[in-house]
């Protein structure tokens, strides 16, 4: 009997921690409507000036969600350069998602809502991101990264919207990987020169093999790996070798 009773007792009190919903009227906020579907739960809720926003959510935030949600709100708000028109949020699996429309956006005399196709989405994990798509001569540029300030995201999407090829370019892997291999060529080029002073580079399956044998046996100097070349039938300089050596190992001797 006394085992029924902790057991009950328990039960009760999980119930009652369950159906403590967030004290909102203490910081300021009205529940304006209240909507339960499949397990979910969206609130309406309306600050003090009649600002209104929408909270959805599987299971009951915690005290440190919902200060996160009304510290993050209070920062948009207070932006110089964005009126917002809506905002809602998300929290899901531990992730916190906001999803803010603007009414106006205004910067360096942009009106940047003629290229907004949708809103600006957020997303909270360690630290606050952005990730949202912006659209110019029919071409559509997604601006993302960890949200720092107002000026530096109003910055970064002028940015896009300017030249969207450059933007591209600019944060694209695979685009930076090959400016990056042009430049380690043109720069082993310059160093490498002939006997007249001339720029000779170095094929780049000379420097792939170069790479390979010092990564199969780093203590390899750069005559040792003009030894190994030579019986592949490479021939190359020690000094061409340096230069491949010092660009990728940062190793010089």
């Amino acid at each position: 009997m006394k085992r029924f009773a902790i057991i009950l007792t328990t039960l009760l009190l999980a119930g009652a921690g369950r159906l403590d919903a967030y004290d909102w009227a203490a910081v300021g906020i009205a529940v304006d409507g209240e909507e339960r579907e499949n397990g979910r739960t969206v609130l309406t809720l309306k600050d003090g000036e009649g600002k209104v926003f929408v909270l959805g959510y599987d299971a009951e935030p915690v005290d440190e969600v919902v200060k996160r949600i009304l510290k993050i709100r209070s920062d948009f708000y207070a932006w110089k350069h964005v009126k917002i028109e809506r905002m809602s949020f998300d929290y899901s699996k531990d992730v916190l998602e906001v999803n803010l429309v603007p009414a106006e956006f205004t910067y360096k005399g942009v009106n940047v809502l003629d290229y907004l196709p949708a809103g600006l989405l957020f997303s909270y994990y360690d630290a606050t991101y952005y990730n949202f798509r912006i659209t110019r001569d029919k071409m559509f540029v997604r601006v993302y990264g960890e949200y720092v300030a107002e000026e530096e995201l109003c910055e970064k999407t002028i940015t896009a919207i300017s030249d969207p090829l450059a933007y591209v370019r600019a944060r694209d892997p695979e685009y930076l990987l090959q400016r990056l291999d042009r430049l380690v060529s043109a720069i082993m080029a310059f160093e490498s020169t002939g006997a007249f002073g001339s720029p000779r580079p170095i094929d780049r399956s000379v420097v792939q093999r170069i790479v390979a044998i010092k990564r199969q046996n780093p203590v390899l100097k750069r005559k040792d790996i003009v030894k190994e070349l030579e019986k592949e039938k490479i021939s190359i300089s020690e000094k061409a070798v340096g230069v491949v050596l010092g660009i990728y190992f940062n190793e010089f001797e």
